[in-house]
């Protein structure tokens, strides 16, 4: 999407008014297409990272995967935005996960030293493959 995409090419749609609106909101992605999809998968990822710190204050510790969290802290799992299946949760440990979005390339770039995913993590982020020993 651009500032000057026609808007008349959505009417028909069936978008009801509100998301007529969102998508016409200029400020969402300004001069970089990418800033939409970045603001929908944080916002995908601070519901999982809220029915995980729910699940920890229940269990202890996060869980083993993110179908724990179902139903009693989810519905559904929301989606990485950029690929549209599950944003991938990697629990370090007791203490500590990463949710990992595919970024702008649309590829999961775990591992690799240089990266554009989308992460949100605690307590910190890494780029390390899982298992790898912290140095």
């Amino acid at each position: 999407m651009s500032a000057d995409f026609n808007w008349s090419d959505i009417n028909g749609l069936p978008l009801d008014g509100v998301a007529g609106q969102l998508f016409q909101q200029g400020p969402w992605w300004g001069t970089n297409p990418t800033l939409m999809p970045f603001a929908q998968t944080a916002v995908n990822q601070a519901i999982i990272a809220c029915a995980l710190e729910r699940h920890r204050l229940a269990h202890g510790d996060y869980p083993e995967t993110l179908d724990q969290l179902l139903p009693a802290y989810l519905d559904r799992i929301p989606p990485d935005i950029v690929r549209g299946r599950p944003l991938i949760y990697q629990r370090i440990d007791k203490d500590s996960y990463i949710l990992r979005g595919a970024g702008a390339n649309g590829i999961i770039d775990q591992a690799k030293s240089a990266s554009d995913d989308w992460l949100w993590s605690f307590p910190s982020a890494t780029n390390a493959a899982p298992g790898a020993t912290k140095k």
